[in-house]
């Protein structure tokens, strides 16, 4: 009988006469017979059933662990159901009496859960029992991770669900994951175009042996033969090349499979020692590079085998030129990895084949036609592999399933160049300690016939004047540094002045120091002085800025923050996501940026292209490049003031009349000949009105929506509010001169 799964896990709930779940993070699995209880029969045993095992009730991710079901029922046919809180059950058994478990290939967090199984004896009585498994996270094992290289010199590192955990300063015109120090995790090795770079995920360099460029060709067992195949595809024809022989993809019309095909027979060669079945247009490059015609020496064809069936192609598209990406995976969890072709120019399409050739599907994967990036890995936990794709030079990431079936996405912070799926850990680097233990005499040390001492020279790191090399600082300090032109450093503390002309990532400008150019990413704790730079990572907080500094993150992932500054006379930033106190001094300018509810901004501009919080707190001497940069209803009160007094000679928007102006230019005021002057000797605001003085004392000043038209409004009790044509609307309170 089927039910929702919300009502089956409420059953089995029910018999363990317990919740379900202890930590539960997605939702639950169930696999199994579930039978709808009817109408107790009498003078029953009620059914047990226990769950039993040899192994240990600990997994880490993707691990397995298999229970027998002992039980008990005087049915003749017991129904066995069992669900848990995630991973992936399997029946080992066609009754369910065996079951495999295997946990999520991305454990974040070390999490209890429980697997429960309840047994239906069809006579109206259930029984249970259940396990409490815990799962580790990941560790030594590694987590899943999409990498992203960027037009900006940067590997980003995203969780599945698109959280930002890690940047990396790097170029990564081609990008990999490979165990390169066979430590059982991934490192990252990234091309500049001439050289390899290899780096964990913590940003640390790595220092594997020599690699060399193929550790960027995709290799996969697609036959299911314990040895990988090359897999590569070509950019200058709709050709993919396994192992040396080459086959045609993206054959259909408008990138679509078309119901018209024709058919396509299959020929037994003799491969690697196996028979096996390749399509007849393959047959030339299979038998060009060492293969037979017919079956392998000592085997026969089995005469009770059905002949082979020909496979739909589609229709060809002649002198159609894509280029093709490819990559590859176990989709389908049957223990052979598929082969993923990716339109590398002028489409979106991407086909999936089995280790046959044989296309099994395909979809898009955008809607445009720039072509597609694409990557294969097991990044749901689900133990099948995922399709990865992202638009060259795009900032979205989609994810596939085997059917196409986008199951997520989500943006990064710069265009991606270059695209991979690993396994790693993200640890925090590791600060050697410091001692204050200095010995009164240099004291002479052997040096060791084995060189080592001369290995530990060279590996120390200068701290101030040129840096040449790449490096991980792990929070050592930095005086007078100069970071020259395609070097990356991180986890630095800065001091003195510092000239940044390559990547730096992830650390502190001390007080009193200066920091001036560069690209910056990560994390930047700024408590001197920064100037001029590039911040592509997430976080630019506290000290000085000045000089241009640009913002290229992306602020809509969480990216691209500036919190807390202070700017310099005539200091302009361009773009980034503002929080916390923004305080300039004299024209210091704010374009292009979001400015996020509750930051308070005073003495700068508001420049071109900004999207400001209607629930921003201005300040004074906040002013507006152009009028339609107001937000409606935001308080201009405090921006309009000097000394806590508004003052009506000056407008929020540079070069805008004043509202004193304003108000006068006002219909009811010029039919009136009523007009609002600043009384020279006492400041105060004064109108006469059929003879009478009126002191007019400005209360509060706002922006109207924009639907309202230019008015004055009065209140009754002396109170006036005026709408001006620039929409400033200023409420006074009126009072008889004495």
């Amino acid at each position: 009988m089927m039910f929702q799964q919300k009502i089956l896990v409420k059953a089995i709930a029910i018999v363990l006469a317990t919740p379900l779940t202890v930590y539960a993070a997605n939702e639950p699995v169930c696999i199994g017979n579930f039978f709808e209880q009817g109408e107790e029969v009498p003078d029953v045993t009620p059914p047990t059933v226990r769950m039993i095992t040899s192994q240990l009730l600990q997994l880490k991710a993707g691990e397995s662990l298999v229970v027998s079901l002992d039980y008990t029922t005087d049915g003749d046919e017991p129904s066995l159901f069992s669900c848990v809180d995630q991973g992936q059950l399997l029946a080992e058994t066609a009754d369910f009496s065996q079951l495999k478990y295997t946990a999520p290939a991305y454990i974040k967090e070390t999490q209890i859960i429980r697997w429960g199984v309840q047994i239906s004896d069809n006579l109206g009585y259930v029984g249970g029992d259940s396990l409490l498994l815990r799962l580790v996270a990941s560790g030594a094992a590694g987590n899943p991770y999409i990498i992203v290289g960027t037009d900006d010199n940067q590997i980003l590192i995203y969780s599945p669900t698109g959280d930002l955990e890690s940047d990396i300063a790097a170029i990564a015109q081609q990008i990999a994951a490979i165990d390169s120090d066979d430590d059982g995790v991934d490192e990252i090795a990234a091309s500049d175009g001439n050289n390899v770079t290899v780096y964990e995920f913590n940003g640390e360099n790595s220092e594997p042996a020599i690699l060399q460029d193929s550790v960027f060709l995709v290799k996969a067992d697609v036959d299911g033969d314990g040895v990988d195949e090359t897999i590569t595809g070509s950019q200058d024809a709709n050709e993919v090349n396994l192992d040396g022989v080459s086959f045609p993809v993206f054959e259909s019309t408008n990138q679509t499979r078309r119901s018209s095909t024709r058919k396509q027979n299959k020929v037994t060669i003799c491969h690697k020692g196996k028979d096996k079945a390749i399509p007849e247009p393959a047959l030339k490059g299979h038998l060009g590079h060492g293969d037979t015609m017919g079956v392998c020496s000592g085997s026969t064809p089995n005469p009770d085998d059905p002949p082979p069936v020909p496979d739909p192609v589609p229709d060809p598209v002649p002198n159609s030129i894509y280029g093709v990406n490819v990559a590859a995976g176990d989709l389908n969890a049957d223990g052979k990895a598929e082969i993923v072709a990716a339109m590398a120019d002028k489409g979106s399409l991407v086909e999936i084949y089995d280790g046959n050739q044989q296309l099994i599907h395909s979809f898009n994967a955008f809607t445009s036609n720039l072509g597609v990036l694409v990557a294969v890995g097991d990044v749901t936990g689900d133990g099948q592999a995922d399709i990865i794709t992202a638009e060259p030079n795009g900032t979205e990431i989609r994810i596939f399933d085997v059917n196409g079936t986008q199951t997520n996405s989500f943006t990064v912070s710069s265009n991606i160049v270059s695209l991979v799926v690993g396994m790693g850990t993200i640890e925090e680097r590791v600060t050697p300690p410091i001692t204050d233990e200095t010995p009164d005499e240099p004291q002479p040390s052997e040096s060791p016939e084995d060189g080592s001492q001369e290995i530990i020279k060279s590996i120390i790191m200068p701290t101030t004047g040129e840096l040449n090399t790449s490096h991980n600082y792990g929070g050592e300090t930095l005086t007078d540094v100069t970071i020259k032109e395609n070097v990356s450093i991180s986890n630095a503390k800065l001091t003195g002045d510092n000239i940044n002309e390559g990547f730096l990532s992830n650390s502190t400008v001390l007080e009193g120091a200066t920091l001036e150019g560069g690209t910056v990413t990560g994390d930047l704790n700024n408590e001197g002085t920064v100037r001029d730079i590039t911040f592509v990572g997430r976080k630019l907080e506290g000290g000085v800025l000045g000089g241009m500094i640009i913002i290229r993150a992306n602020i809509d992932s969480r990216l691209g923050i500036v919190m807390n500054v202070t700017l310099e006379n005539n200091t302009r930033i361009r773009g980034g996501r503002f929080k916390g106190k923004i305080k300039g001094n004299g024209f210091a300018q704010i374009e292009e940026a979001k400015i996020d509810p509750n930051t308070a901004l005073s003495n700068l501009i508001i420049g071109a292209g900004c999207d400001v919080s209607k629930d921003a707190i201005l300040g004074e001497e906040v002013h507006f490049a152009n009028n339609d940069l107001i937000p409606e209803d935001i308080d201009l009160t405090a921006a309009s003031s000097t000394d806590g007094v508004i003052d009506l000679n000056t407008d929020v928007v540079l070069d805008a009349p004043s509202p004193l102006t304003q108000i006068n230019d006002l219909p009811p005021m010029q039919d009136n000949n009523w007009e609002l002057v600043q009384n020279p000797d006492n400041g105060q605001l004064e109108v006469t009105v059929e003879g009478i003085l009126l002191v007019v004392k400005p209360i509060h000043i706002s922006q109207s929506k924009r639907n309202r038209r230019a008015q004055i409004i009065g209140h009754g009790q002396g109170q006036v509010t005026v709408i001006t044509a620039l929409k400033r609307e200023i409420s006074f309170q009126l009072e008889i001169a004495e």
